[in-house]
């Protein structure tokens, strides 16, 4: 069973506030004893408030870019869901990431949202995956890891990563593997 999570920009946000909590953790007095981690690119964005933040978490695609919303199809939906999409927006406003895409389905309520960061989403995963709880996922990417702040899991293939979040109520759990796969498929 699937559970409704956080918007896609306030689970990762959580995720942030994690990293600079562990970053800056330790020492007396408040200050830290040992230089912490470089936040990522991404948590930083997320911490931005106001319009600057859309502007700055939405850039232009750069060379190299892969543009989220082609990596999963409608049909790749439809076969993994059941449900033909209704709606796909690219680049939703609350994304951190340099490509994101979000999907809505006919006959029910959820979504499906993904973020992208290639190149350089290697060197994202080992700045923000290692500050979070939960588990690692094997059999999808190189690595996979599920967050328990929200659910989201995180896949680092080479040096792209992605952010998948299938918000969704009582369907089955492996829906979402089962997309990240299909997404990593995709992936050039």
């Amino acid at each position: 069973m699937t559970f409704r999570r956080a918007p896609f920009a306030q689970s990762v946000a959580l995720l942030a506030a994690a990293s600079l909590f562990a970053a800056c953790a330790g020492g007396t007095g408040g200050a830290a004893t040992q230089p912490g981690p470089t936040l990522a690119p991404a948590a930083t964005l997320a911490m931005t408030v106001g319009p600057q933040a859309t502007a700055a978490a939405n850039p232009s695609p750069a060379a190299g870019a892969i543009d989220a919303c082609t990596l999963l199809t409608n049909d790749d939906i439809k076969e993994i869901t059941g449900y033909p999409v209704a709606k796909v927006l690219p680049s939703p406003p609350d994304s951190i990431f340099p490509s994101a895409c979000e999907w809505t389905v006919t006959g029910a309520t959820w979504q499906i949202v993904l973020g992208v960061t290639p190149p350089g989403g290697s060197p994202t995963w080992e700045q923000l995956v290692p500050y979070m709880t939960g588990k690692t996922v094997t059999g999808i990417g190189d690595q996979a890891f599920e967050s328990d702040a929200a659910g989201d899991l995180f896949v680092r293939k080479g040096d792209t990563m992605f952010n998948i979040q299938y918000v969704a109520f009582g369907e089955p759990k492996d829906t979402q593997d089962r997309l990240a796969k299909r997404v990593v498929e995709h992936l050039p």
